[in-house]
């Protein structure tokens, strides 16, 4: 593998499409993990069904009516699964359904927001660069260590800008 070199433009431009092919990529399958979740769940819904621990019967292990079992899991004419299944348990809690929070859901927005916020701050990274490769060196006789600590101030306000500073 060659080493870029430094002059070449191109090169933060094409380590930034890649960033963003990756992170299009991991949204992309989140949306699937997201669609599969939800045709899973679509199949486990509650129902009336017949099996043990029926709610007829204090008795443990009898065999009755159940008032809410999973359409899926066993059978509801005879060997009905109490419902919120183990299934649907492992989805997230039956509530979480109908509202669409779920946990899964959750992450995906919040890797959609950072996917946007880093987004922005490669941007501005980019930008700073091509900023500094117009400027050229430093100009003769300048002090460098001054220099230097004014692009380290300009990379600092393009990597976290004014707005997103606060004081300790």
């Amino acid at each position: 593998m060659t080493k870029p070199d430094p002059a070449d433009e191109t090169v933060p431009r094409a380590l930034f499409d890649e960033n963003t092919r990756r992170h299009q990529a991991a949204i992309a399958r989140v949306d699937e993990l997201l669609a599969v979740t939800e045709r899973v769940r679509a199949l486990h819904q509650p129902t009336q069904g017949l099996g043990y621990d029926s709610d007829e019967d204090d008795a443990p292990r009898s065999y009755g009516q159940i008032a809410q079992a999973c359409t899926t899991c066993g059978t509801t004419d005879e060997y009905a699964v109490r419902w919120p299944c183990a299934t649907v348990r492992a989805l997230g809690e039956p509530g979480h359904a109908a509202t669409g929070a779920t946990e899964l859901e959750t992450t995906a927005r919040v890797l959609s927001s950072l996917h946007r916020s880093a987004e922005a701050d490669v941007t501005r990274v980019i930008a700073l660069y091509e900023q500094w490769v117009k400027a050229g060196p430093p100009p003769l006789g300048a002090p460098l260590a001054r220099w230097w600590d004014g692009r380290l101030v300009e990379l600092h306000n393009a990597i976290q800008p004014a707005d997103q500073t606060t004081e300790k």
